[in-house]
Order: C-alpha cells, then structure tokens, then sequence
C-alpha cells in the first residue's frame, strides 16, 4: 500500500539546498574569530565523580534511553546508523541494499565477514546501549530503588538482551567496566543463555518497587517475547496475557540533533542507502505486492544511493522525528495466538489473528489447511503486524530452531540480485573486534 507525497521532488529539493546549507556555514565559519572557535568554557562530558551521586540519576536514566535509541532505530551521526532495524531487516526478508558500501551487501547477501566495519559498528552500538542500561540500573539500585527509572533501565537491558539473542551468533560475552576502570571480560554466552539473561532482567524490572503501569507492560512483553525465544511456550503465554490492553511504547526521536534524528529514515528516505524488499530471494514475503495496510510504501522512480537499485521508501517511519513502537498489546496477543496454536488450539489462534485485524478495520482470515500452513499463516501476520522492529530475523531463525524449517526454505537464497549468489548466514556474527577479550574465540556456533 502507497502513502503519499511527491518524493521525487522532496529529494531533489532536499538534495539541491544541502550545497547552499553547507555554503552558508562555511561563509558563517569564515567570518568568525579563531579564539573564539577554540575556546571551551565548560567540558561536554560528566566527571566520574559526579556519576556517583543521587543527582547523576536522570542523566543516567536518559543516556540509556538515548543509547537504545540509537542502537534501535540508528541515527543520522556522521557514520550514520539504521540500527537494528536496518540490520536485522536487511539479513533477513525485509529490506536490501541500495548501497554501494559492500559491507552492507554482505549482510544483504547473507555472507557477513568477521572485519565487517558496519556489523562492528552495530555491536557497539548495541554494547553500549546495554552497558548504558545495567550502570543505570546498578546506580537507582543503590540511589533511589523505589523509582520507576530503576524498571525502566532493568527493561532496556532486558531488552538489549534479547536483540543481542535474536540478531547475533551463540557465543556473545556480556562483559562490564569495573569501579577501577578495568575491563570484567565475561564469559560468551549461548543463544539459550542469552534469553535467560534476558528473562532475567525482565524479572528484575518487574520485581521494582516502583515499577509503575508502562514499565511493568514494557517488562512484560520484553519477558514474553524471551520465552517465545527459548520455547518456554505456557509461561510466555500467562506473561503476555497480563498485558494490559491499548499498551504501546514508543522510542522517540527528535530533529533537536543529529543524534536523535531516526536513523532509518535517514538511511532508507533521505539517502538511499536502504530499499524494501518484495520477495526476496525466493522465499521473502511479498511486503510490497500485499497492498497490506500495515506495510505503507511508496515507489521513489529513482535509484537508490548505488544508483541502480529501485528506492522504495517505508511509510512506517515517514519523518526524521518519527518514534518506533518497542513493545505492545499487538505483540502479546501474537504471543498468545502462536502459543494456543502449538498447543493446537487453531481456533483460537485463529480468533485472535481476526480480533486484532478487525480492530484495524482489517478482512477477516480463513484458516489455512493443516498445521504446517497455520504456523506459516501466523508467522505472516506477525511479519506484518511487526513490519521494520527487529522481530523478524528472529521469528525466522525461529522457524528453522523450533519448527523445524529448513534453512533455505526460509532465508533468502538463489541469485544474489547484485551479482553472485546468497550467502548461509542465519545471523549476525560477534565481530573480530571482540577478541581483545581473552574469554572470547569466536562464535560458538552460526546455527539459528
């Protein structure tokens, strides 16, 4: 399904007035007194002192938030991000590359190298998002416990945890900066013991005192989705069926800065680095030719950043501002419908897949024939519901771990449309930037 708005002029203005934005600065920098330029009256970045006190809690509750936000959904930093929307979209069915950067279409293609700089800068990114979270979480322990930005950050963490699973290789160690300033190297941990950390976490935000209605359905959904991922199907059930109805939480971004821009639409609308994917590889969804509601879309008429490749740009994300939906209602009532499905309760996974369609004015589904077909039913439904929020890879390499599909039966493969042919990689590995850590030889394994 379209959205609307004249692209093709949006660009070229923008495109156009970015050379006189730059002139005009250059103009401005010029004119100005060198001194003046150089002289710093107050330093950018917190002494160590000040972090360890009551005060530092709100700089430290916002600095996690801001660092998921970047690792979530990117930024528009001069090495600009998609995060792990962008990523896990475009290893898996969602997204390929319009990009001339072959790091990218190495993810694309399903053959990441151990010295990819783009993977590197992911894991960063998503390292740092989760140590952000656990230093504020360990500081309103100890500082102010019956807070309710102690849930928040144990929820972040929780949630960078599950990204970690779902995206990455078994095998990622979770290690910690002592008071001392000396790396803690921990251990690699399976894709298993990823979601239990995970679990973990949840269960630390909901045990809170001061976890309050957002951050327990925040904690709450972040702990169903881990279940989901370790198959511990009734207990992912009775967690998402106490989330309460009409729940989302957003990540927000902002024009204020860089830092907050949404760094997917940077990368798919503003630059072009980014296209949606119809089909790929044989076995990816048709997102495009659906002509679903859930997925809105434009056809640009130009080639992306490669100059060769068809932009398409997403509706999901239609500003530089715009917020992505973390957690949700939808996303527990998926939860339960796939649960009742395994149990092989297909009416009433069948009820809750049309209750939440016809919620959005939707047509009702026809149960498909057979089990096999109405695991593939729902999985699509999540696909949709779930359209660019880092939950496909996951739902596909849950395909091939928990139900048995076979790996090029789910994954992109064939041609690879840039030349050459799909790759078998089924996630992301931990990068070589990893081995100053003594603990750490690699991934334990590459398998789903």
């Amino acid at each position: 399904m379209t959205f609307s708005h004249d692209m093709k002029l949006t660009r070229a203005v923008r495109r156009a007035t970015r050379g006189v934005v730059a002139a005009g600065a250059l103009a401005l920098s010029v004119g100005c007194s060198t001194d003046k330029i150089l002289r710093v009256t107050d330093p950018d970045v917190a002494p160590s002192s000040f972090i360890d006190t009551p005060g530092a809690l709100p700089a430290l509750r916002n600095g996690a938030l801001s660092a998921f936000h970047a690792t979530y959904i990117g930024t528009g930093d001069v090495n600009e991000s998609s995060g792990q929307i962008g990523y896990s979209g475009l290893l898996g069915d969602e997204l390929r590359s319009s990009d001339t950067y072959p790091t990218r279409n190495q993810v694309d293609q399903r053959a990441v190298q151990l010295d990819n700089g783009s993977n590197e800068d992911q894991f960063i990114l998503l390292s740092k998002a989760r140590a952000a979270a656990d230093l504020a979480a360990r500081q309103y322990e100890k500082y102010a416990p019956d807070s309710s930005g102690l849930a928040l950050t144990y929820a972040l963490s929780g949630y960078t945890t599950v990204l970690f699973g779902e995206n990455y290789c078994s095998g990622v160690p979770f290690s910690t900066l002592g008071a001392d300033g000396v790396p803690q190297y921990g251990d690699p941990l399976t894709t298993k013991q990823i979601f239990q950390r995970a679990v973990a976490k949840f269960d630390a935000a909901l045990a809170a005192p001061g976890v309050t209605g957002q951050y327990r359905n925040l904690a709450l959904v972040g702990k169903a989705r881990a279940l989901l991922d370790l198959d511990s199907l009734a207990e992912a059930k009775a967690t998402a069926q106490q989330v309460a109805a009409d729940y989302q939480f957003e990540i927000g971004s902002s024009e204020t800065t860089t830092t907050e821009y949404n760094g997917f639409w940077e990368f798919n609308y503003d630059v072009g680095r980014l296209t949606l994917a119809n089909r790929e590889g044989t076995n990816g969804l048709d997102y495009l030719a659906a002509n679903d509601p859930r997925v809105t879309f434009e056809n640009t008429g130009i080639a992306g950043f490669d100059g060769t490749t068809l932009l398409y740009v997403q509706g999901k994300y239609p500003t530089r501002d715009a917020t992505s939906i973390l957690a949700s209602t939808t996303e527990a009532q998926l939860i339960v419908a796939e649960v009742d499905l395994a149990a092989n309760d297909s009416v009433a996974a069948l009820q809750t897949l049309n209750d939440l369609r016809t919620a959005q004015g939707m047509t009702p589904l026809t149960m498909a024939a057979g089990h096999a077909a109405q695991v593939t039913q729902l999985f699509r439904e999540r696909a949709f519901w779930l359209y660019l929020t880092s939950h496909r890879l996951g739902d596909m390499r849950r395909l091939i771990r928990q139900y048995g599909r076979a790996t090029e039966s789910v994954f992109p493969t064939g041609s690879f449309f840039k030349a050459g042919f799909y790759g078998t990689d089924v996630n992301l590995p931990v990068p070589d930037v990893e081995l100053n850590n003594p603990k750490f030889h690699g991934c334990i394994d590459r398998n789903a």
